[in-house]
């Protein structure tokens, strides 16, 4: 070969490459409009039809007499005494007894998606003790891979997506962990978890005045997960071997910077098992004082709970009471514009569970009739988008 024809090879090599690389830039800017687009798609449907989602999940106990009847995706009955006395629910979705964990995580998915794109997102599990909140979202007891809960799979996804974005973004991880038992707050990450700590704080400063662990890989997604568990407290009742005694309070904050256009997105996911209503007579626990002692707090601050949402549902501003209880002025961001409420009620089917689980499916019908509004978001997308079309 000549040099001048080895000339021409490498110069049509440099020139289909330079062409390549021209359609690489391309297509990596109309993935990102449409990555912008789809973002703003769910987050108008989420708008219009209410920022409080509510699921959800039927714990089937078998060899008993059934008071539920779940009739499609979205509705289900409840039947009070006799078939004469029927209430009807409607939700986002209902999972029968059947429905397996990733099921349920791939219904709430876009929520966490919708975190990672600059809103404050609230999971909270909700319903009577032994309905299944707690392995709802932290799974069984086993940590088994199948069966992780909505903590493990969301902690596992924003991790995922962080890798795919992270050649155009910085991303910062950090969680805070707080548990609310007796109507005090402690921080569970805390070497000095039995110290309580005073709670009149926003999100940010949560963050820098509480206790932090770094998320970098799924060992610390089970090490993080592992903690909570170890911590919590928790007794054996009648309904339930390891019935939660406190509410779980686990805080993602995120911190994403853009490294081609200034934008910064800055967020907190919260994921929330909540402890069950509990009934001293039918957990056995009401010769117990300090059993007892925590079953009037757990009533109390879901009581406090119901008040919020049904102010909420009144669209009452001077009605609503945040500080009657320290779960709902911790979680009041969540409830206002500033935030995105995903509620998981969980009910068991049985009759003899049947004063829970009207209860639970009462507020859930309170729940679904709020709407928080448009929610604010610490990025522009209007020019980010403009500024694609720019670049």
């Amino acid at each position: 070969m000549t040099y001048g024809n080895h000339k021409s090879n490498e110069m049509t090599s440099c020139s289909k490459l330079s062409k390549l690389m021209e359609e690489n830039r391309s297509l990596r800017m109309t993935l990102r409009m449409e990555e912008s687009r789809r973002k703003a798609v769910f987050n108008m449907m989420q708008e219009y039809l209410g920022n409080v989602r509510v699921y959800c999940r039927c714990r089937t106990i078998t060899h008993s007499i059934q008071c539920v009847q779940i009739h499609s995706l979205d509705t289900l009955s409840l039947y009070v005494g006799n078939k004469n006395n029927i209430e009807h629910y409607k939700f986002e979705r209902v999972f029968d007894g059947c429905s397996s964990q990733a099921e349920v995580y791939t219904e709430l998915m876009p929520s966490v998606c919708s975190f990672l794109d600059g809103y404050n997102v609230c999971f909270l599990t909700y319903g009577g003790e032994a309905s299944g909140k707690t392995y709802t979202l932290l799974g069984p007891e086993d940590r088994s891979t199948e069966n992780q809960g909505i903590a493990q799979r969301a902690l596992h996804t924003i991790l995922r997506e962080r890798d795919i974005r992270q050649p155009e973004w910085n991303f910062q991880l950090l969680v805070t962990v707080i548990e609310v038992y007796n109507d005090t707050v402690t921080d569970l990450l805390s070497m000095h978890t039995g110290t309580p700590v005073r709670i009149d704080m926003s999100l940010e400063q949560i963050k820098e005045k509480l206790e932090t662990i770094a998320i970098e890989n799924d060992s610390h997604v089970e090490g993080l997960l592992n903690i909570c568990r170890q911590r919590r407290k928790t007794c054996s009742t009648a309904l339930n071997p390891h019935s939660s005694r406190s509410h779980l309070l686990i805080f993602v904050h995120l911190r994403a910077c853009s490294r081609i256009h200034e934008s910064e997105v800055s967020s907190v996911l919260a994921l929330c098992d909540l402890a069950g209503f509990e009934d001293i007579i039918k957990a056995e626990t009401s010769s117990d004082k300090i059993s007892t002692k925590e079953a009037g707090y757990i009533n109390k601050s879901l009581t406090a709970l119901n008040r919020v949402f049904t102010a909420l549902r009144t669209q009452d501003p001077n009605s609503i009471s945040y500080r009657d209880s320290k779960l709902t002025h911790i979680l009041k961001p969540f409830f206002t514009q500033s935030g995105k409420c995903i509620l998981i009620v969980t009910i068991r089917t049985d009759k003899s569970s049947i004063s829970s689980t009207q209860n639970t499916l009462r507020f859930s019908k309170i729940s679904r009739g709020v709407n928080l509004g448009r929610p604010n978001k610490k990025f522009n997308l209007d020019k980010l988008i403009d500024s694609l079309r720019n670049a």
